[in-house]
């Protein structure tokens, strides 16, 4: 009872926690305790059953749903490979390659109703176990640089951004390409923003440097009412999907640092 008041206490005031991922010692901690990154296949296999129950539940949108699902999907395997792009860029910009492979802004928007922030929040919870975002009227180039520096691994979720706001702060922080090279900063966050519908064309500028979802299917305020799947694989689904994919991932970055020194 005890640690569930303070997780909860943790979500209330938004605190992101610290996921450190070593890819050299290829270990990862979650508030500099050591995760578990072996699993059983139980308990992997239960998450990928909520999850894939949860997707499941978009074929009752109405709209391009199949189109939003897999864009979903797309989007889902950005968000999970997130912490491991700052190293990426780092690795980068020391042998002078480009850094735009190594995206650490995502957008999703489009049409309401849509799912977008439960969508993420399940992707966090997944993740990390909790489901802190930032406000939209904190929104600021220099409070989320500044949140970038304080935060490790776990994507920052910015929701329902307006169109003025997302004009005026997100496209100078999008641009800003150079954020943590000189310091060779190897942990900070990525940024995601879910976006109103207002939002409706990206500059090429922030699409070069931004992985976008674009969804146009969604429920009516009715059926979202009737709705409970979410709530459910929320409360069920755990880390073990996550914690297998990070030494799945450890592994195969190893193996191409070692390729590459030789």
């Amino acid at each position: 009872n005890v640690v569930e008041h303070v997780q909860r206490e943790k979500e209330l005031r938004s605190e992101y926690p610290q996921l450190v991922v070593d890819t050299y010692s290829k270990t990862v901690t979650l508030n500099d305790k050591l995760l578990d990154l072996q699993p059983s296949h139980d308990e992997v296999k239960n998450d990928v059953s909520l999850f894939l129950n949860y997707m499941n539940g978009y074929n009752k949108f109405h709209g391009d749903y199949e189109g939003m699902q897999y864009r979903y999907f797309e989007f889902a395997n950005w968000f999970f490979c997130s912490p491991f792009m700052a190293t990426m860029r780092d690795m980068a910009a020391r042998f002078d390659q480009n850094k735009l492979p190594y995206p650490v802004f995502g957008l999703v928007y489009g049409q309401s109703k849509a799912g977008k922030t439960s969508f993420l929040e399940t992707l966090l919870k997944m993740m990390i176990g909790q489901k802190p975002k930032v406000s939209a009227p904190d929104f600021t180039r220099s409070s989320i640089e500044a949140l970038k520096r304080t935060v490790q691994g776990a994507p920052i979720i910015v929701d329902d951004l307006t169109n003025n706001r997302f004009n005026q702060h997100a496209i100078e922080t999008i641009k800003n390409d150079d954020f943590g090279v000189s310091e060779h900063l190897i942990n900070y966050s990525a940024v995601v923003i879910s976006a109103n519908e207002d939002v409706k064309a990206v500059a090429p500028e922030v699409i070069r440097r931004t992985v976008i979802c674009r969804v146009e299917a969604g429920l009516t305020n009715t059926e979202v009412m009737k709705s409970n799947v979410v709530r459910n694989v929320q409360q069920k689904i755990g880390t073990a999907f996550y914690r297998e994919y990070l030494r799945r991932m450890l592994e195969t970055i190893y193996l191409t640092a070692l390729i590459v020194a030789i």
